[in-house]
């Protein structure tokens, strides 16, 4: 897992992080794929990536990807 304690992100938010071109606030930097490609390249290796976050305490991004 990856951990911050920034400002956290809005419970309905959490899937729509991971769709192509998403950015939760409008006008910062980045091109909006880095967390749907992250998935795209878990999910071609059978695994998972999810986020658990509260508003005001930080983010959590936890990942799987199975043993071979």
């Amino acid at each position: 897992s990856v951990e911050d304690n920034g400002v956290g992100i809005s419970e309905e938010y959490h899937e729509s992080i991971f769709q192509p071109l998403f950015r939760l606030v409008s006008g910062e930097e980045g091109s909006g794929l880095g967390l749907s490609i992250v998935r795209q390249i878990l999910r071609s290796h059978g695994g998972e990536v999810w986020v658990k976050s509260t508003p005001g305490k930080g983010t959590v991004f936890h990942f799987s990807i199975p043993a071979q």
